[in-house]
């Protein structure tokens, strides 16, 4: 039987490369089939002559740089997920500067471990094949330009969704308010250290945003239609990597009477429970990283032929309203679309069509009603949007702790440190991680109702993918001006004072 992956080591330093052959030959003999060049030229030879799944080259072995090394190896195999190991890589601009020019991951050569190196490999490699289907629809001309830059320190990435997904798990089990109190802090910093590292970015064409969703049909009849459809063998699968919007998702289904709901961080941890558990609809984020949503969908799709298995619907989430995203994730299996902001009732809705009816044989075409059509307008000038925070209000469960209360706590925990990353990345002129933070904020600040405040920063997202990099400072006063504002707003509601 061949092995599943071809790797190529680059490196003249023989005992890291017995480290790396005992590390791959311990995944199974059947699984990795590895080459080595011990110097740039045989590399070359190699990579002109065969085909790579991945490239593992330590830099500074061949007396060459990380952009040298990325350009050499980019120039011949462009379709390789490229790991770079090296103890340069102690310098956060140096892995930076890396993985913006298209490495897949850094490894310290001091941190390689045995136990975590396959399945960094793994990762990379479905990383960047994920990239080559998107890249391969645009002209050759274009691609560079449209290549997502891989931003994910896989080690420590790795480490902190199992302790967030472990965190959540605690959270769900009898505790006392002090324990709480600390789970919610462990949850807090690690989501904020989770997202220093760059999630996966979309490629895209360069559009205008739309507005927000229009609202379906949540009529009463709706309503009533819906609430005796959910049994309580009804499983609900929550797959979101940002875990104030999984938080946010789980308190409105629970709120909506969903006593069954699984959760999951990346599309292959949605995979994975879809095939043990018996899921009635998942709930599915596009852009996450190691799977991403449109992954994730084709292969349960595919799972489905196979095992001749109910099709399950699927809902789309994204921040995305540009040309061609909806038609994409129906082509991608996706039943649904809707976009972040979460429209809660019309999410409601579309469960409740979909617990009813059950999913199509075949997905709703582009620009059906199933769909979900954007409306289109102005963007929203008032400081605070109240009706999210009514639709928040609505997720409270009496007797339960204060819900509203506990996401805001979230939110201004984690988003200080991002404007600061973004006003560093503003003035460093880095346009990756200026769009990367815009785009995050942008969705959870819309998320607690700061209606101008995402306004603003999804703006300063369509400059940054526009490559408009130059003069961006004029927004840190109007991010900093509204953020203070939106603080203040936040207060009043904490305080129940009335909003205006």
């Amino acid at each position: 039987m061949p092995a599943k992956y071809q790797l190529l080591l680059i490196t003249s330093n023989i005992n890291l490369a017995v480290r790396i052959d005992e590390s791959i030959k311990a995944s199974g003999p059947q699984t990795f089939s590895i080459y080595m060049a011990v110097n740039a030229e045989s590399a070359r030879k190699d990579l002109a002559a065969r085909k790579f799944d991945a490239v593992i080259a330590e830099p500074l072995s061949l007396k060459l740089t990380s952009t040298q090394t990325i350009d050499a190896v980019r120039k011949i195999r462009p379709e390789s997920a490229l790991i770079l190991i090296g103890d340069e890589f102690r310098d956060e601009s140096e892995t930076l500067a890396a993985l913006r020019n298209g490495a897949q991951c850094c490894i310290l050569k001091s941190d390689l471990r045995a136990g975590e190196f396959v399945p960094l490999v793994n990762a990379a490699i479905s990383r960047q094949r994920f990239i080559n289907s998107v890249a391969g629809g645009y002209p050759e001309a274009e691609r560079p330009g449209k290549q997502i830059l891989a931003a994910l320190n896989y080690e420590v990435r790795t480490a902190l969704t199992s302790i967030v997904g472990m965190n959540e798990l605690l959270l769900k089990t009898p505790l006392s308010e002090e324990q709480k109190e600390y789970a919610d802090i462990m949850d807090r910093s690690c989501e904020q250290l989770l997202k220093t590292f760059s999630d996966a970015m979309e490629i895209s064409k360069t559009a205008a945003f739309s507005g927000r969703q229009e609202r379906s049909d949540s009529s009463p009849e709706a309503q009533a239609r819906s609430a005796a459809s959910f049994g309580e063998g009804f499983c609900v699968l929550v797959t979101e990597d940002n875990s104030f919007n999984q938080k946010l998702i789980r308190a409105f289904l629970i709120k909506k009477g969903f006593g069954n709901i699984e959760t999951a961080f990346n599309g292959e941890q949605c995979v994975a429970i879809y095939k043990k558990k018996n899921i009635s609809a998942i709930i599915m984020d596009c852009q996450m990283p190691l799977m991403d949503g449109l992954s994730a969908a084709r292969q349960i799709r595919e799972y489905e032929k196979t095992n001749n298995q109910k099709r399950v619907p699927i809902i789309a989430l994204t921040a995305d309203t540009i040309d061609g995203t909806r038609e994409n994730c129906i082509k991608n299996g996706m039943d649904d679309y809707i976009t972040k902001p979460i429209d809660f009732e019309r999410l409601y809705d579309v469960l409740s069509r979909l617990a009813s009816c059950g999913a199509p044989e075949t997905a709703a075409p582009p620009g059906s009603p199933a769909t979900g059509a954007l409306a289109s307008g102005d963007p929203p000038e008032a400081i605070f949007d109240l009706k999210v925070i009514e639709s928040l209000k609505k997720l409270q469960v009496p007797g339960k702790p204060d819900i509203i209360g506990q996401l805001f706590d979230i939110y201004l925990s984690e988003t200080s440190a991002k404007i600061d990353s973004l006003k560093k990345a503003i003035a460093e002129k880095n346009q990756e991680s200026i769009r990367h933070i815009a785009h995050n904020l942008k969705s959870s600040t819309a998320n607690v109702g700061g209606a101008r405040l995402s306004v603003i920063f999804k703006s300063l997202e369509i400059r940054a993918k526009n490559n408009e990099i130059d003069g961006l400072e004029i927004f840190i006063d109007l991010i900093e001006t509204n953020y203070g504002l939106l603080n203040e707003k936040l207060a009043q509601f904490r305080e129940n004072k009335e909003l205006s």
